[in-house]
């Protein structure tokens, strides 16, 4: 595929992930570099404790608001919530540059107002949006959005520690955040469009998308390597499907095992002896193979089915956060981050496809936005319980350890989840 050819058929989750890269793509790769070192500011008066909370809280209005999101986006569009979003983005990070100067305060303008901001201009708008426009190719559609929206992970952390290296202060990284807020809203103004054609019956693809069936058209020779309904199933029926939890609980162990890495790895690593310079490059190795992951298995993610491949990250993701426990060189510090960023890579372009594809496209903001939820749910118990873990004895090595079984578990729910025969 020519590179013209490839922009016409992408150019629209090239956008997408443009807007995912200037929302949700840059806010943890900032807070991964900057929140640590606002304990060593006087100030603000944070312990561990405090500063895990400030991440629990932001995991859990990743989800928590998802289907209040979901519902909008269903009722006043992709832009309008893509625009708000931003505008939410834009005060949280204004306020976390140039105000915050209590606990309360960086609880509230990053644990909340940043979180419910980038999911809402970001993670859910723009997973829908390639959801909705894309059928046949809706895996390599994703895998396009997710991998350009994820390159923050390589650039952020470096340049935001190339920023508070050069000006001594952690607000300037909230500044540069602002600055990717302003970004999104002329994006989603101008150049994004709420339906396929005005009419969710046709898709980007250039042909109307059938409904009614079980099961989409097979490809030549027989029968579709990956299981995509065409039926319009309601979201109260999603609700009734053993499916749709299982496949929700399977995407959870990505997003948990994600959040210890961004929340303690910094504090666990520096703990056990490591400079904060050896564990900044492993974050940035975390960025760089993440992409990896998301553009391999995306590829293939029409081919294999997604909750299968999110079941293989995960036992993956296990041995990674077992072997941070006991890290005792550097190598075994990059092994973790390299492991835990082509694993999140992967399952966070799996885990919307495999919604997608299951479920339909009838419900899809608040399918995504209700797996969200729980995903959230249990991530956010993750920095809290950490902080407190540390705080009492000066080690991470328990938290890891109850993290590694929560992924384990997580992992056995996607090999749980079964298929309706192709008809």
């Amino acid at each position: 595929m020519g590179p013209l050819r490839f922009f016409a058929e992408f150019r629209l989750a090239l956008l997408a992930g443009i807007i995912y890269l200037c929302s949700t793509g840059c806010v943890l790769a900032t807070a991964t570099i900057a929140n640590p070192l606002m304990l060593a500011d006087p100030d603000l008066g944070l312990s561990a404790t405090l500063l895990s909370a400030g991440f629990s809280v932001f995991v859990l209005c990743q989800g928590i608001p998802g289907p209040l999101i979901g519902t909008i986006i269903a009722r006043k569009g992709t832009r309008f919530a893509m625009c708000l979003g931003a505008a939410i983005m834009l005060v949280g990070a204004t306020a976390m540059a140039l105000l915050v100067s209590e606990p309360w305060q960086y609880v509230l303008c990053f644990g909340v107002l940043m979180s419910v901001g980038s999911v809402m201009a970001g993670q859910l708008s723009c997973q829908n949006f390639v959801g909705e426009w894309f059928f046949d190719n809706r895996g390599r559609a994703m895998t396009v959005m997710m991998l350009l929206g994820g390159s923050g992970a390589i650039f952020v952390p470096p340049l935001v520690h190339f920023l508070i290296g050069a000006t001594g202060s952690w607000q300037i990284a909230w500044g540069f955040v602002a600055v990717c807020c302003i970004v999104v809203m002329p994006l989603a103004l101008v150049f994004v469009k709420d339906r396929p054609a005005g009419d969710a019956s046709e898709s980007a693809e250039g042909r109307p998308a059938v409904h009614g069936s079980a099961q989409a058209a097979p490809a030549k020779g027989g029968r579709q390597p990956v299981y995509k309904t065409t039926d319009r199933i309601p979201f109260k029926k999603v609700l009734a499907m053993p499916a749709f939890w299982l496949i929700a609980l399977a995407g959870t162990g990505g997003f948990a095992a994600y959040t210890l890495a961004v929340s303690e790895g910094v504090l666990h690593f520096t703990a056990l002896g490591f400079s904060q310079e050896s564990v900044v490059g492993a974050v940035a190795v975390m960025g760089a193979v993440g992409l990896v992951g998301t553009l391999g298995v995306g590829a293939v993610s029409d081919r294999v089915e997604p909750v299968r491949l999110i079941g293989i990250c995960l036992v993956a993701l296990v041995v990674a956060i077992v072997t941070a426990a006991f890290a005792s060189n550097v190598a075994m510090v990059y092994f973790y981050y390299a492991v835990t960023g082509l694993a999140f890579g992967s399952v966070t372009v799996t885990f919307p496809t495999a919604i997608a594809n299951y479920f339909g496209q009838t419900a899809q903001a608040r399918n995504l936005g209700t797996g969200l939820l729980v995903t959230t749910l249990v991530a956010s118990s993750i920095p809290l319980f950490s902080g407190v873990i540390y705080d009492g004895s000066g080690s991470l090595v328990p938290a890891y350890l109850i993290s590694g079984a929560i992924v384990a578990a997580c992992a056995v729910c996607a090999f749980a989840v079964r298929f309706p025969k192709q008809r």
